[in-house]
């Protein structure tokens, strides 16, 4: 399903810089998403829960 939503890239890539925590991204990727609806919609569908876990792939919610 999340495959089929209207989602907008906002940003990808670039340099991080952490400001807090203990977080260490290589790549960001920032999504915007067209409602809250649309957003817990795309976090919950089983294609999208599939990919936690990945090697080298952190979501920050």
């Amino acid at each position: 399903m999340w495959h089929a939503m209207v989602v907008n890239i906002v940003a990808v890539g670039g340099k991080v810089d952490v400001l807090a925590g203990d977080w260490h991204p290589q790549r960001i990727v920032m999504l915007k998403f067209p409602s809250r609806e649309a957003y817990e919609a795309f976090i919950a569908d089983p294609d999208y829960r599939a990919l936690e876990g990945t090697p080298g792939v952190t979501y920050h919610h």
